[in-house]
This record gives structure tokens, sequence and C-alpha cells, in this order.
């Protein structure tokens, strides 16, 4: 099937077929000619907690001969025999029941309990991958009053030495930092209700697992009064678009090479469709829909350069969109900027105007995404104002004037793995050139050139 360029630019990552690992040994090395038995796969079975409260056991106003029945289901490796790192997870396991039992008594503040009702907690459990990583989702299903309330939770160890995962471990910066490119790889978000402003509303950065696929968000619902979730949205995005997001302990658990595509690439480098053209200028685009924001990818056509890396850092930031002006509640953050040597204050005062605040967060995103690097890659980016303390660049521009790249042509190589985008010719003749280079699946600016072809 004929490939078309994508340009969503989105980062992905490539965390399937992981060779599990065996715990660690202290034995020395067979001699040569002799086997090592392999490590056994865990084998699963299940650990029991179940207690049966009663109302007055409860400090919460219920009345007499409220009963709630509790019974969690929990994972256990029957054949963790002496191996410690099982053992350990088994107790993990035990201790997360135990927990939750005692939890119980929380449940005699839910509204209409009566005695006689027939009131249940009940959770079970499945695996969802077990390879390297152990990831577990759990079901919970409250039947108290009102219509039964389903919800789902999960958790993530590392198989090998029976650490537990967050998903801040897993990824390249922290998972907060990475809300927006987690989201954005999301197959889609529906409008309504449950749209984006939802998901970012109710983010959670521990609320995940992971299959052999996917990464599987997890996000709470509530009816109408709830005060506790009533449901739960599974958002999965596929593990294929998240490689540029993964942490480098992670990525070298993966082959680093793309799985080959069914069709042989074209030979030569073929023209853009005109389809493809209008693609690429909505991934591009200096500014959001609206036109009043400029959008970060802007920021990578304010200067010209052979190396993405040695891009103009201050002119990549001056119509950069900001995530905050510095206003009356701020002294200390300015009167820390006043203080930053080689810069002339009497000239650019943080008083004199906007002072747009840009954290480092943003910014990495912003590379990682389009050019699949980080400020710290950069060769210079010490022509912003930068205070440690708050891990962010501060610019004061008060025009509006985003880069632009506005794509009339441009080839792919499907081979060679690179695409090369141009603009209309300029009055001197010289047009504007992109280069970009696949990553995966995604494609990275590698330059921004002005070209003259006379």
């Amino acid at each position: 099937m004929k490939r078309y360029l994508t340009l969503v630019l989105l980062l992905a990552l490539c965390l399937t077929a992981c060779t599990p690992e065996a715990p660690a040994e202290t034995a020395p090395p067979p001699e040569a000619g002799s086997v090592r038995p392999e490590t056994p796969a865990p084998v699963w079975g299940e650990q029991v907690f179940q207690r049966d409260y009663a109302g007055e056991e409860s400090s919460a106003d219920a009345p007499e001969g409220v009963v709630v029945s509790l019974r969690f289901v929990m994972p256990c490796i029957e054949n963790a025999g002496e191996n410690p790192v099982w053992q350990r997870l088994n107790e993990s396991f035990a201790a997360q029941g135990e927990e939750w039992l005692q939890k119980g008594r929380e449940y005699w503040s839910t509204p209409g309990l009566e005695p006689g009702g027939d009131y249940s907690v009940e959770s079970v459990y499945t695996i969802q991958r077990c390879d390297r990583f152990l990831s577990v989702r759990y079901q919970r299903t409250e039947a108290l009053a009102g219509e039964p309330a389903v919800t789902v939770s999960g958790s993530l160890f590392d198989l090998s030495t029976g650490k537990a995962l967050t998903l801040d471990s897993l990824l390249r910066v922290p998972a907060e930092k990475g809300m927006d490119a987690l989201l954005d790889a999301l197959d889609s978000l529906e409008d309504g209700p449950y749209g984006r402003a939802y998901f970012e509303s109710y983010w959670d950065v521990n609320a995940f697992y992971l299959t052999e696929d996917h990464l599987v968000l997890l996000f709470p619902v509530y009816a109408d009064g709830a005060t506790s979730p009533t449901a739960t949205l599974e958002r999965p995005i596929p593990l294929v678009r998240l490689r540029g997001l993964l942490s480098s302990a992670f990525l070298e658990l993966c082959p680093a090479d793309p799985a080959p595509q069914p069709s042989a690439p074209a030979a030569e480098p073929r023209a853009l469709t005109p389809e493809e053209i209008s693609r690429v200028n909505g991934a591009l685009a200096s500014t959001t829909e609206e036109g009043t924001r400029a959008t970060p990818v802007s920021g990578f056509f304010t200067s010209y350069y052979d190396d993405v890396r040695e891009l103009d850092f201050a002119a990549f930031l001056e119509y950069y969109p900001d995530d905050g002006t510095l206003s009356a509640g701020d002294e200390a953050e300015s009167d820390a900027l006043k203080t930053l040597p080689g810069y002339s204050w009497d000239i650019i005062s943080p008083g004199s105007g906007p002072t747009h605040r840009i954290t480092r967060a943003s910014v990495d995103a912003a590379l990682e995404r389009y050019a699949g690097i980080t400020a710290a890659e950069l060769a210079d980016t010490s022509g912003v104002p930068y205070l440690e303390e708050y891990d962010a660049w501060y610019t004061f521009t008060s025009d509006f004037g985003p880069g632009t790249f506005a794509c009339t042509g441009g080839e792919v190589d499907e081979a060679a793995g690179t695409a090369l985008l141009w603009t209309e010719p300029r009055e001197d003749g010289g047009r504007a050139e992109l280069a970009l280079q696949r990553d995966g699946e995604s494609w990275h600016i590698r330059s921004h050139r002005i070209v003259n072809n006379s």
C-alpha cells in the first residue's frame, strides 16, 4: 500500500517484544559445556482478603445493623519458592490487599445504607503483561446504595527486581510535564464531556497500566452528584507512538530499528502530493486556529541553521507560547531576574513590559516532539535570561511575529527516511528549505536553510 508522509510529528516509542530478565544470581558462571536452567515463568494464583464490616465498627453515621462485605482478590506467584524478588512481590500484593481491607470502614459514609441491605465491595485482577514488566489491572465493583460503581486501577513492576514502576520512571520527563505529548498520542479525544479539557482536569500520573502494545491511561468518571468515581475511562496509547518520550533505560530493552514495512520503499525520491502538502502546512502552522497565539513549532522558523541543535535560541523563544506572565504576586521571581549577571536591565527591564515565563518542561516537550532533542542538547542557550530555581527562561516580547514556513512543495526519500520541504522562491530567488529525518514513526526537523537555486 502506498505510504504517505504523515507529519503529525508526535513522539513515538517501541516497547514490544522485550526479553524478560532473570533475577540476578550470586553463584559463579557455569563451567564450559554446562547448561544453566532458565528461570521458569511465574505461575499465577490468588490470595484473597475478605471481611464483613458491621456499622458499629465505624465512626461513620450509619444505622445499626448495616454490614458491608469486602473481598479483594490479589495476585500470588505460586512458584515463588526461594526467589527473593518474587517473594517480595507476593508480600507487596498482600500489603495492598490488607490496606484495602483497613479502608473498608470508609464505606459507611455512603448515603442510603440500610440494615439488611446486600452491600459489598469486591476486586479482581488480570495480568496485562508479564515479561520484563509485570502489569496488573484491578477492577473494583462497589455495590452499595444506588447503582454499582465499577472502577479500574493499575500497577506496574519490574519483574527482575520487584521494583514498582511509576509513569515518571518510564518517561524521559516527569509525567506531568509530558502530559500534552501523551494526550496528543491518544487515538482520539472526543468532543463533549470527555474532551481534552476533561482529561487534563483528571490527569493522574499514577493512573495507568501497560499491555503488550499499549500504555493505558485511566480517568475517573463521576455520576451526577457523586463524590467518588462511579466508572473509569480507559484510554490506550499505542506504544509505537511514544518512543521519543521513553527514558533511555527502557529504550535499551527494545530494538532500535522500526519493524520492517510490508512494502518496499520507493527506489527514487517522490514528490509530495497536494494532500500531503496540505497536511504538512497544518502540522507546521505558526498560530493556533484562532490566530491569537503562536504555536511551539513556529520557533523553529525564526532562524536558519544547518543543524537543529544550532538554532538561535533567543529567536526560538521570542514568540514562544509562554507558561504565564509575571504579575504583582511574583515579586521574588522578578527580583531574582534583576540580579542576573550579563543583562542590561536599564535597557530591558522586567518592569517595562510583559515578562513571559517559559518553563524548561514546555521547551523540552516541543524540542522532543519536533526535533527529537532536548534543550540540554542545544549548542547555546545563554542568550536568554534563565532562573535555575524556577527552571524557566524569560522573554519580554510585547509584539506578535511568530516564525512561518508555508510549504509549497517537497519530496520524500522513503529508502533513506528523509524528506525535504520548500517554500515559494523569494524576490532574490532563494527559498527556505526544511529537512526532516524519519525517527521510528515520527519525522524530526534536522535543518532550516535558505537555498539560492538561481
